[in-house]
C-alpha cells in the first residue's frame, strides 16, 4: 500500500514541475513574442519565424539519440563512469550526424534561397547570413538535449524543470531587447544564438556539478553506440 502510495505522490509531484516547466515561460514569452513582432515588422518577423523553427525542428536530428541517453542513465544512475561513456559518446555521435546534414545544407543554401521568394524589402545577404548562423549553432544546440537528457535520465525533474524555467524565455527574451537596440533579423538571430549557449553552459554546469567532476575526459564507446543504435533506431522509424 505504502509503495502504491509514493508511486502516486511522485507522479502527481513530477507532474507538477513538468507543468510548471511549460507553463511559467509562458508568462515571458508570450509578450516577448509581441515585443519582437513589433520591433521587427510583418516581413522580418516572419522570417525570424521560420528560422526558429528551423532551430526547433533541428533536434529531430538526434535521430533517437537523446530518448537514448535518458533510457541508458536511467539503467545506470548509480554507475558514474558509465553514465560518462554515455553522455560522452552520445554528444560526439549526435555533433557528428548533426555536423554532416548541417553541411549539406549550409552548402545547398543559396539555391535553397534562389527558389524563395523573398521580398524586396529585406537584405538578402542579411538573411543568408542569418541563416548560416542558425545552422551553425544547430549541432551545439542539440548538446542541450543530450545535457539535459542526463537530468531527466537520473529523474531530477524539479531540476530539469527549473532550467527549462530559467532558459526557455531567454529564447524569445533576449532577442526582443536586442532589436530594441536594432531592428534587424541578424540581431534577432544573435539572441537565439546568446540564449542556446547559456542553455547549453547551464545544462552542462549541472551535469558536472551533479557528478561531483572538475575535468572531462573524452569517451567513444563502440559498446555505448551499438545500444544506442538498437534502442534509438526505432525511435527514430516512429518520428517519421
Amino acid at each position: 500500500m505504502n509503495i502504491i502510495k509514493n508511486s502516486f505522490w511522485n507522479i502527481l509531484k513530477n507532474s507538477f514541475w513538468n507543468i510548471l516547466g511549460v507553463a511559467a515561460p509562458a508568462l515571458i514569452v508570450i509578450p516577448s513574442v509581441g515585443m519582437l513582432a513589433r520591433n521587427l515588422g510583418v516581413d522580418l518577423f516572419g522570417l525570424y519565424s521560420i528560422i526558429f523553427i528551423i532551430v526547433g525542428y533541428g533536434g529531430l536530428i538526434d535521430a533517437g539519440i537523446s530518448k537514448s541517453v535518458i533510457y541508458f542513465i536511467s539503467n545506470n544512475r548509480a554507475n558514474s563512469q558509465k553514465i560518462l561513456e554515455i553522455i560522452s559518446t552520445a554528444s560526439i555521435l549526435i555533433f557528428i550526424i548533426a555536423l554532416s546534414i548541417v553541411f549539406t545544407v549550409y552548402i545547398s543554401l543559396d539555391y535553397i534561397l534562389d527558389s524563395i521568394i523573398m521580398s524586396s524589402h529585406i537584405a538578402y545577404e542579411d538573411v543568408v547570413f542569418s541563416i548560416q548562423m542558425v545552422l551553425i549553432l544547430i549541432p551545439f544546440s542539440i548538446l542541450i538535449v543530450i545535457y539535459q537528457g542526463y537530468i531527466e535520465g537520473v529523474e531530477n525533474f524539479y531540476q530539469l524543470n527549473m532550467l527549462r524555467v530559467f532558459t526557455t524565455p531567454l529564447t524569445t527574451l533576449i532577442p526582443a531587447l536586442l532589436t530594441i537596440y536594432e531592428p534587424s533579423l541578424v540581431f534577432a538571430v544573435y539572441g537565439i544564438i546568446i540564449s542556446k549557449i547559456i542553455s547549453l553552459l547551464a545544462s552542462v554546469g549541472y551535469f558536472y556539478k551533479d557528478l561531483g567532476l572538475k575535468s572531462y575526459r573524452i569517451y567513444f564507446s563502440k559498446d555505448v553506440i551499438k545500444d544506442i543504435y538498437r534502442f534509438g533506431s526505432w525511435i527514430s522509424i516512429s518520428n517519421i
